[in-house]
């Protein structure tokens, strides 16, 4: 079985998805994680990245309002303007 057979299995993907960003979790040797970044949205064009899946892999694909990062940035006593700032951008994006 592969990605796009589980996809199909499931009836797609929800709206709201980031299949851009999607996870592999696999059990590699001496049961160790290994995490896969998967482009669901490529598994048409690109057959190399459409994986066999192996037993055990987990698929995670979060939504797209989950893929928000939050930074924070203090500015010491040193600077002109010293205090905190916040900001939210999306992964991926540029700043």
């Amino acid at each position: 079985m592969k990605l796009s057979d589980l996809l199909r299995g499931a009836g797609g993907l929800t709206p709201g998805a980031y299949p851009e960003r999607a996870t592999l979790l696999r059990v590699g040797p001496g049961q160790q994680i290994e995490t896969l970044a998967v482009n669901l949205t490529t598994l048409g064009d690109k057959p190399e990245s459409d994986l066999v899946l192996q037993r055990g892999d987990a698929l995670q694909v979060r939504m797209r309002s989950e893929a928000a990062v939050v930074t924070k940035v203090r500015i010491d006593d040193s600077s002109p303007s010293p205090g905190s700032t916040s900001g939210r951008r999306r992964c991926g994006s540029a700043t």
